[in-house]
């Protein structure tokens, strides 16, 4: 993928341990894009192997605060994607188009 300011700030909100996931709308408002974007970006990043998308269990449902919502596609980094999205903050840190990203993140 091309590195751009959306796709750094992407990977900026993607949960990194292993096994943890998130989903498109905490993406959303983790990193202040708009829904369509961070969706189209992860359609991308499933097309290149970097995460896998899951409909959330009836379990996992159950176990949130509102039971009775719609189930959320779940985002899980690949080890693939892993190692791209390292690489990509590797690169964007040390570039100064995205310098203010790092400001911002580090500050939060």
């Amino acid at each position: 993928m091309d590195m751009s300011f959306s796709l750094v700030r992407l990977c900026l909100g993607l949960p990194t341990e292993e096994g943890a996931t998130t989903w498109g709308y905490a993406l959303s408002g983790q990193t202040g894009m708009d829904t369509a974007s961070v969706h189209n970006l992860l359609q991308q990043m499933v097309a290149e192997g970097w995460v896998e998308i899951r409909t959330e269990t009836r379990a996992e449902k159950l176990q949130t605060e509102n039971a009775s919502r719609p189930p959320r596609r779940l985002v899980l980094l690949t080890p693939e994607g892993h190692r791209q999205v390292a690489r990509v903050l590797r690169l964007a840190r040390y570039d100064s188009r995205f310098s203010a990203l790092f400001s911002n993140a580090a500050a939060r």
